[in-house]
Formats: structure tokens, C-alpha cells, sequence
């Protein structure tokens, strides 16, 4: 053998042994195979993603690894590509391990000459933990999405709960006028009492949409379950129509007891049965019912319920169409709705989830199509409460003399029907509506104002955004610093003003929607306190 022979061969030698090196210790697997399709050459990773050993796969071709339903396709591309004809040089299939499971892979091949025959070269890539990461960044990104989605419905929310609750004060201050103004015998009465208890309910309403967008946390107190499922059903046998049935459970013993929001608590019942009702547009049945949930039914939801908790559960069931699975999977996002434009915004479970979140409670649905739906709502159970002595003498209602009260909000109806109701009680109002008004009367008025009343939509003092503390702070430094001292209201749908200190001890809080008797309490009894600050020593 000659020099040159010789140092060919340890070339071919060192080459095909660094080939071997990486080959066997490549991420992807790597086969040979001949024209024929029998694999000459298999690498380690091979022999891991297909589960059979190097030797074993020697002894095979790709027509034993393709999965019964590609092989069409794969002789298909093979034929081609040693005929020179167009061909995929990349493509994803599906390879059958030597466990009996399909793996998907995505396959590399390219012509090459192998021991001086021509052969095809194969790379083989697992693609499991790629559609795995593909399918857990799309989850992310439907989180994020619906993330986004639920901060822009609280925002909206928001927005309506605020305008709404205006309204609503507008509606009752204008039902404590006509009441006064009215005789006891009035048929009138019984219309306007109807107008009250439908404001006093859309106040739980507006409660319920401030909760959803996490602005004001659920009025909680005890609850007795069964008075209250007995109480929302007054309310819907106004709303199902009468070709649904609509039956109420009331005979748990002893009686079971929540701490729960009552107005919310009925907004969870009415839009579930408005759910129900709309499942059953030719009528069924729709059954109500409340007792102590099981340890197996805890046990049933674990991923959701603490069994260590003690739960009731009231279960809302109705005989309507059913839900199907890929529905179910979504009935609790907001927008997300099946009925036809116009019939549905989309929001109702999403509220009903909200508001359970607030009260520590969890939902779930069981449903079968045809055989209609059931929904487990579960809250924790808390004890019965010690009873209470009640006074139920009337509280009068404090009167003014003629003093004079600055009134300050943006609002015209809402400054308008606070006017009607202050005059009402005694008292002189002077109305300001923008910054150059709360200025001429601050300098115009200062010695004869004797209390403030500050509406939370307020601009602040360069005209810009309402609805911010900032804002009505602003302008009660302002009236502070100009020398004015009298006792001020602060109305807000916002529980979050009273929650700070930067308000002093002559500044009170009075919650939207209110009526003129909180108002006029709230008056009198800040103004006496100002007057007994003002006698001490």
C-alpha cells in the first residue's frame, strides 16, 4: 500500500468515525436508507423515538415505521424523490413506535451516496414536545385574551354601574318627593312603591356590575338560605313564563345559613334561571333547591372546592336542550354567547362567576343534550346567627332652617333632584356645576355656607377626568383652604372614599343610590357634631 493510499484511508477512516461521534450524539434521529428503503445506517436518537433498537432497525425500512394511513403518501414522496421529480424536502407524519403508539415527527430527507451507492438521508425530529409547547402558548394566549377581555368588561362595567347608580338616585329621591307630597290614601302609592322595590333592585344590580370590575367589595352579612331562594322566587315567577314550572326546595332542617351579599346572591339566581328559561323555549321544568354539599360531592369537585370547608349547595336544574361539551368548556366567558344577535350579550354566567369568586364560592355544570342542565353552585356555610334585638321606632329625619349648602357635581338631574330634596328638608341650596362656578361661590358665599355637599363626578380642579378621589379632594382642600369649615357629604358609588384619611372628621360619606332620609340624617348629624366640636373647651 502507498503512502497516499494509505493516508486515504485513515481520512475516510477519521472521517467516518467523526461522523459517527455526531450522528450518535444528535438531538434528532438519523437514518440511512437504500434505494430499495432499507435502512443501512440508524443513530441512537432513531432508536429511542421509534423504540426499537440500532440492530433491530437495520433489519427494517421505511415502509415498516410509516403509520398505515401515510404510507401511501410517503412511498409516494420516497418514488419521487429518487426520480428526481419534485418533492418535499420537509414534512410532518406519523411513525408507529414499537409499542403500537403513533409518534408525530417531522421528517428532513435528501439524496446522498452512501458506500459508494445512492441513498437517501433521513432526519428524524420528535415533534410531541413541539405541539405540546404549540398548544400551551395558544392556552396562554386565549388566557391573556380573555384576561384583556375581562378587564375591558369591568371597565364597561364600571362605566354603566356609575351612570346607572345616578339614575337610580335620581329615580328615589323623585319617589321620597311624590310620597311626601302625596295622601296616605293616594292610589298612586301602590304604582310608586312598585317603581321603589324595581330601583331598590336594580341598586343590586348596579352593586353586582361594580363587584364584577373589582371596584366595590360584596355587602356580606348571614343569610338564611331558604328564606332567600323563597324571596328570588317571588322575583322569578315574574320573569318565567308559564309554560315553565318553576318548583323551589325548602325543607332542609335545621336551616342553613351563608354570609353573603342577598342583593347578589339573587342576581346568581335570576341569571341562571333566565339561563334555564331560555334553554326551554317550549317550557319544562326548573327546580331550585339548597342543602349541606356531601363529602363525596367535595370530593367530586375537588379541583375547585376545599372539602376541608363545610359547603352548601344550591342546585339550579332545569329539562331544556342540554349544553354540549365544547360549549361547556366556554359558557363562562364574557361575550361568549350561543343565542342570535340581540338576544344575548354574553355576560350573564360570566357575572354569576364574578360574583362567586367574591363570596369564596365555585360553580360547575353537569349536562347531557336533550336532558336538559344542572348547575352546582357551592358557598360556604357559616353558622347560624345570635338573634337581635330591633328597634323599629321611625328615625325622623332632621330638618334644616334655612342654612345654606353648597352643592357641587357635574351631573344637572342628579343636582337637581339633590336641590329638590335639601329644599325639602329646610335647607337653601346654591348649585355649582363647573370649576368658575365652585370659584364665584366660594368667594361670593363663604360666610353664610353652613354644609357641602360634593358629587364624586366631580371634575377636578384643570377640568379633566371625573370620578376619582383626586379629584372631589381637590376641591375640598380648595373650599378648606378659602376658609369655608362647614361639614361635607361626599356621594359616591365608591366604598374606596371612605377606606383613605384624607378626608377630616367634618367630611362624611353617603353611598349612591340614596334616598332624601339618608341624606337629610347624614346633614343633621354631621352638623351637630360640628357644633359640639366647636363648644369644646
Amino acid at each position: 500500500m502507498t503512502g497516499v493510499q494509505q493516508h486515504i484511508e485513515e481520512s475516510l477512516a477519521e472521517n467516518e468515525a467523526n461522523f459517527h461521534a455526531l450522528a450518535d450524539n444528535a438531538n434528532d434521529g438519523l437514518l440511512i436508507a437504500t434505494e430499495s428503503g432499507d435502512y443501512v445506517y440508524a443513530n441512537a436518537r432513531a432508536a429511542q423515538i421509534t423504540d426499537y433498537s440500532v440492530a433491530e432497525l437495520l433489519k427494517m425500512g421505511y415502509r415498516d415505521l410509516a403509520h398505515p394511513d401515510e404510507l401511501e403518501r410517503v412511498n409516494r414522496i420516497y418514488s419521487d424523490r429518487l426520480a428526481g421529480k419534485p418533492s418535499p424536502r420537509q414534512y410532518e407524519t406519523t411513525l408507529v413506535r414499537k409499542d403500537g403508539r403513533s409518534v408525530p415527527v417531522e421528517i428532513t430527507a435528501s439524496l446522498t451516496i452512501w458506500h459508494q451507492r445512492r441513498a437517501t438521508l433521513v432526519i428524524i425530529r420528535d415533534i410531541v414536545e413541539r405541539d405540546q409547547a404549540a398548544r400551551e402558548k395558544g392556552r396562554l394566549e386565549e388566557h391573556l385574551h380573555l384576561a384583556q377581555k375581562m378587564e375591558a368588561v369591568g371597565q364597561l362595567a364600571s362605566g354603566v354601574a356609575h351612570d346607572f347608580n345616578n339614575l337610580l338616585t335620581v329615580i328615589l329621591c323623585s319617589v321620597d318627593r311624590l310620597k311626601e307630597t302625596l295622601a296616605d290614601n293616594h292610589p298612586a302609592l301602590d304604582t310608586i312603591a312598585t317603581i321603589e322595590e324595581a330601583a331598590h333592585q336594580a341598586t343590586g344590580v348596579t352593586r353586582a356590575l361594580l363587584t364584577f370590575s373589582q371596584e366595590a367589595p360584596a355587602e356580606k352579612k348571614p343569610i338564611r338560605l331558604q328564606t332567600a331562594l323563597q324571596d328570588s322566587a317571588r322575583l322569578l315567577r315574574r320573569t318565567l313564563p308559564a309554560s315553565i314550572e318553576l318548583v323551589v326546595g325548602d325543607d332542609c332542617h335545621p336551616p342553613l345559613w351563608i354570609n353573603a351579599d342577598g342583593t347578589q346572591l339573587q342576581q346568581i339566581l335570576l341569571n341562571l334561571a333566565i339561563n334555564a328559561r331560555d334553554a326551554m323555549p317550549h317550557g319544562g321544568s326548573l327546580r331550585i333547591s339548597a342543602a349541606p354539599a356531601s363529602q363525596s360531592e367535595l370530593r367530586a369537585w375537588k379541583d375547585v372546592c376545599d372539602s376541608r370547608t363545610p359547603y352548601v349547595c344550591v342546585t339550579v336544574s332545569d329539562t331544556g336542550a342540554g349544553i354540549t361539551p365544547d360549549v361547556q368548556s366556554r359558557i363562562f366567558e364574557p361575550f361568549f354567547t350561543t343565542k342570535p344577535r340581540g338576544r344575548g350579550s354574553g355576560l350573564g354566567l360570566a357575572i354569576v362567576h364574578g360574583l362567586l369568586k367574591e363570596h369564596s364560592g365555585h360553580i360547575t355544570v353537569v349536562s347531557e343534550i336533550g336532558k336538559g342542565t344542572t348547575f352546582h353552585v357551592f358557598l360556604p356555610r357559616a353558622g347560624s346567627p345570635a338573634p337581635q334585638e330591633t328597634d323599629h321606632a321611625p328615625i325622623k329625619t332632621p330638618h334644616g332652617h334655612g342654612e345654606t349648602v353648597l352643592l357641587v357635581g357635574n351631573d344637572p338631574h342628579m343636582r337637581g333632584i339633590v336641590t329638590m330634596a335639601l329644599e325639602s328638608l329646610g335647607y337653601e341650596v346654591i348649585q355649582a356645576g363647573d370649576g368658575l362656578n365652585i370659584r364665584q361661590c366660594r368667594e361670593r358665599h363663604r360666610n353664610k355656607i353652613r354644609a357641602i355637599i360634593l358629587d364624586g363626578d366631580v371634575a377636578d380642579q384643570s377640568g379633566g377626568k371625573p370620578l376619582s378621589t383626586g379629584s372631589v379632594r381637590s376641591w375640598l382642600d380648595d373650599l378648606r383652604q378659602a376658609g369655608i369649615r362647614a361639614p361635607a357629604v361626599i356621594i359616591s358609588d365608591d366604598p374606596a372614599f371612605d377606606q383613605t384619611d384624607s378626608f377630616d372628621t367634618r367630611t362624611k360619606l353617603l353611598l349612591k343610590p340614596f334616598k332624601v332620609p339618608d341624606l337629610g340624617r347624614l346633614i343633621g348629624e354631621l352638623r351637630s357634631d360640628t357644633a359640639a366640636q366647636e363648644v369644646q373647651p
